[in-house]
């Protein structure tokens, strides 16, 4: 599971009403967590490892917003998620007939 989530609470300091956090998430099964562990190598040792409390899964969270804004939006721009979800999305004026194109596997 890959998700961007924007986390809201209660400030405990300051003027400000309430706090704001944006989070991107990648979320495996504890048998590959060899592989989530060369994720944070190949977007420049940001972010950490955690495993749930029940051992039911391990995630892979980058919390900062300089590293959100440094590695990860980057790399989505450049990289597009290619997913059933964005060939669902509406068609926007002048876009090709094909939703994937661009995408790998989808030329």
């Amino acid at each position: 599971m890959v998700s961007f989530t924007l986390f809201v609470s209660k400030a405990t300091t300051g003027k400000l009403l309430c706090k704001v956090q944006p989070a991107f998430t990648i979320g495996l099964d504890p048998k590959d967590l060899i592989l989530l562990q060369e994720i944070p190598k190949f977007f420049g040792e940001v972010g950490k490892i955690h495993t749930r409390k029940d051992v039911s899964g391990v995630q892979y969270v980058i919390s900062s917003v300089k590293d959100l804004t440094n590695h990860i939006i980057p790399h989505f721009d450049t990289y597009p998620l290619c997913s059933q979800k964005k060939a669902d999305q509406p068609r926007a004026a002048g876009q090709s007939s094909t939703p994937l194109r661009g995408c790998a596997g989808y030329e």
